[in-house]
């Protein structure tokens, strides 16, 4: 596991590592107490769409932060605010992808126990990490970003 850096949020334990714990749970629940919702053509027509969409906004996201030369991983120092592509809708693109593939892994599956896992993931990846994220930009980059954060909702 990572080690925080003095410049950086804080964050310790990686986001993506929670999404798959979160996924691998649901999934042992679904094996122990099936809990199917869908036709299987659905789950996994709905599924693709939503990693898809997923893949696209981490990869977006991911492709803008190597432009401005700024770190990806959140316990790294940002050098730089990204405010553009899908930044000017979510200020967490990576982690609403993250979010959307998770979901997908739960339609693909027809499972309510996976979908149902990514609630108290979200919760953690907020509470956990992107309320330290935001008070360490608010704090290193000031009024610009307090004002994008005023313009720009958290998730959607």
């Amino acid at each position: 596991m990572p080690k925080p850096a003095q410049d950086s949020a804080g964050v310790a334990f990686p986001p993506p590592l929670m999404f798959l714990l979160a996924v691998i749970g649901g999934v042992i629940l679904q094996f122990m107490f099936p809990l199917p919702f869908l036709p299987w053509q659905w789950g996994m027509a709905l599924g693709a769409i939503s990693l898809l969409a997923g893949v696209g906004l981490i990869l977006s996201a991911a492709l803008l932060f190597v432009r401005a030369g700024t770190a990806l991983p959140p316990w790294a120092a940002a050098s730089a605010v990204v405010v553009q592509g899908p930044y000017r809708f979510t200020r967490n693109p990576m982690y609403l992808g993250m979010a959307c593939i998770h979901a997908s892994i739960g339609l693909a599956f027809t499972s309510w126990w996976i979908l149902l896992s990514l609630i108290p993931t979200l919760w953690w990846v907020n509470k956990r990490v992107i309320l330290k994220e935001e008070a360490y930009m608010a704090e290193k980059f000031g009024q610009p970003y307090k004002d994008y954060c005023a313009s720009v909702r958290r998730w959607l």
